[in-house]
């Protein structure tokens, strides 16, 4: 009983704190960098399904790494474009990638130029 208490409060002290990203029986609720791809919608696009928003988030959970990314590039759309977003859930997710990872998606790029 006496090393329970021991280690309840090394953890309660931070002094084993779990390693990002992972949920230790529900005690932690850690972050984790994502990196989320989601693509334009069809009417947003002369190139559906090559224009696609790449957005770093940090998040507990998939779930919530997506949902972020969407009211970032929503955001994004609402300041930068002419063409008004109809409704967050038209922003379609493509790829979430743990950690803060470089991308290249260009669907209509070519090594031969």
């Amino acid at each position: 009983m006496r090393w329970v208490l021991t280690v309840l409060v090394f953890l309660l002290l931070g002094a084993c704190a779990p390693a990002k990203g992972v949920n230790y029986m529900g005690l932690f609720h850690t972050y984790a960098d994502y990196t989320v791809v989601l693509m334009y919608p069809d009417y947003m696009t002369g190139d559906y399904g090559a224009d696609v928003y790449v957005e770093r988030v940090n998040a507990r959970t998939i779930t919530e790494a997506i949902g972020a990314a969407k009211q970032h590039m929503a955001r994004h759309i609402e300041r930068n474009m002419d063409v008004k977003l109809r409704g967050i859930e038209d922003l379609r997710m493509v790829l979430v990638l743990q950690g803060d990872v470089n991308v290249v998606a260009d669907a209509t790029w070519s090594e031969g130029g």
